[in-house]
């Protein structure tokens, strides 16, 4: 086996992180950093340790990012500097308890010498990392799930062209199911009928620009991400070539279009949503007028 402090020592070149928690949160796996050695304590025993900590993310159940506690304390490495350890731990929510993510980890404590630097990385995590994805886009991008999946991990992984090209291909791909999905919105807002008929029209076309240049006055004001059509917005990136665009520039892109399909799936649900409750809310006042009406005239 490779001396581990001479492993550690590599590490060097590694970035420095502020905290093994903000490592957890943002740091793809197979990616080393650098941890400064106070966050590798002793222990009672006089053995290093590196502590498991708190950290956040997004849970699923509440709905929200919240603070998440692991299932194991410490990683711990004995009396010997610069050893090497693997650990795996699960986190929970702290909210609701509901199981939120596994890390496997490998990590190097400090070599001997006093201005040594701990090192560790991730080699592997599940659910897998990247941004979270609120479940409508799923339902928004169909049977192309897979593909968008591919792109999260290809986006997570700094691979801007490769994230850039699976994002465009569902887009392409999936044109017909968006203007299904945001017809059935528009149906639910109550929206003009002329508006519904000439979207059901604009359906129908297989050139996704013409589509896209007559829209632009057929969607719902709740659809409308800062005022604009989110397909208009969607559509100049998608038709450059990715030649063009060097990967720094292509993740750049790639991480505004999930951004706006995000945006778009949970526009469309909450028009859906918003139009359900408010049916339940006219259909009960109404019940509630007529009931009203019935105890007048009874009383008179």
């Amino acid at each position: 086996m490779a001396d581990k402090e001479s492993n550690n020592k590599d590490a060097v070149e590694f970035p420095l992180i502020e905290s093994t928690a903000k490592f957890l949160e943002t740091v793809p796996p197979g990616e080393f950093r650098r941890l400064p050695r106070e966050f590798f304590p002793n222990d009672a025993h006089g053995r290093t340790v590196l502590e498991w900590p708190a950290a956040e993310f997004y849970c699923h159940k509440c709905n929200g990012v919240r603070y998440a506690d692991p299932d194991t304390s410490t990683i711990s490495f004995g009396f010997d500097a610069g050893q090497e350890r693997n650990s795996i731990c699960d986190y929970h929510c702290r909210n609701c308890r509901t199981f939120l993510k596994r890390f496997a980890v490998v990590a190097y404590s400090p070599p001997a010498k006093p201005e040594g630097l701990g090192s560790i990385a991730k080699v592997g995590e599940l659910p897998l990392f990247g941004p979270y994805v609120p479940t409508n886009v799923f339902q928004l991008l169909a049977e192309d799930v897979d593909a968008f999946q591919k792109g999260l991990r290809a986006e997570a992984q700094g691979l801007g062209i490769a994230a850039f090209a699976y994002y465009r291909r569902v887009v392409e791909s999936q044109r017909t199911h968006i203007f299904d999905e945001i017809i059935a919105a528009a149906e639910h807002v109550g929206a003009d009928s002329a508006m519904i008929e000439r979207l059901k029209e604009l359906r129908q076309h297989w050139r996704f620009q013409r589509s896209i240049d007559e829209v632009k006055d057929c969607l719902p004001q709740i659809l409308l991400i800062e005022g604009q059509n989110p397909l208009e917005l969607l559509h100049p990136v998608l038709s450059d070539s990715i030649h063009d665009r060097s990967d720094e520039e292509a993740l750049e892109i790639a991480s505004e279009i999930r951004l706006v399909l995000i945006n778009l799936a949970e526009r469309i649900a909450l028009a859906k949503t918003q139009s359900d409750e408010l049916k339940q809310a006219v259909g009960k006042l109404s019940a509630r007028k007529a009931n009203r009406g019935k105890e007048i005239k009874s009383e008179t």
